[in-house]
């Protein structure tokens, strides 16, 4: 079983892998958006541009180290399971599953005491639903890890867009009044930076969860 489902195991790892490096590049793209987008929108508040350019910068690197703490945790939760699924183990699924068996046949003793703890053993093997209950404690376990792990990202982008979010809060309200004399749309254009930041952010979402 283990010859059999160790190719596409990697197959799995590889395309996570490839998940990750996906998730990273996107945070680059989304944040480098944001600084065309200041440029653009706020080419007439320079102070204002780079104060919140400095915070994205910051909240970026914030960011990308959250997701990489998130994705290696990931691949450890992955490479305890992978032992769980494909080896014989007493810890791992099978080992548990065989649990009964193992104990019956190890009280076995004198004469044909190995046939039978033999036959004990190939019994819990050929066991009906035995393959079944396996697969579904794998599959259970697996999606509890992709679970978790979106969520902690999710988290982890709320956490930086709100961040952000109160750096704009603090430029809007200071220099609203200041601004809206000279320039009365300062406030809608800081408020289409944030929408546009906001709605780049949810992509995470979107590469992640794919």
């Amino acid at each position: 079983m283990t010859n059999d489902l160790s190719p596409p195991w990697e197959q799995v790892q590889i395309s996570l892998d490839q998940q990750g490096e996906e998730a990273t590049e996107f945070i680059d793209d989304i944040f480098e958006e944001a600084d065309e987008f200041l440029d653009t929108e706020l080419n007439t508040s320079p102070d204002t541009a780079l104060t919140i350019a400095s915070t994205l910068s910051s909240q970026k690197r914030i960011l990308e180290a959250d997701i990489e703490t998130i994705l290696n945790d990931f691949q450890g939760h992955l490479r305890t399971l992978r032992t769980d699924a494909l080896s014989g183990i007493r810890t791992s699924f099978i080992g548990k599953a065989m649990e009964n068996a193992y104990e019956s046949a190890s009280h076995e003793s004198g004469t044909g005491s190995d046939a039978r703890r033999k036959s004990t053993i190939n019994s819990g093997v050929r066991r009906n639903g035995l393959f079944l209950d396996l697969l579904k404690s794998f599959k259970t376990d697996f999606n509890e890890h992709v679970n978790n792990t979106q969520d902690s990202i999710r988290e982890a982008v709320r956490s930086s867009f709100s961040a952000i979010q109160g750096t704009f809060d603090i430029i809007r309200n200071d220099n609203v009044a200041l601004e809206s004399e000279r320039d009365p749309e300062f406030r809608g254009r800081v408020e289409k930076v944030l929408a546009a930041t906001k709605e780049n952010m949810k992509g995470v979402y979107d590469v992640i969860e794919a």
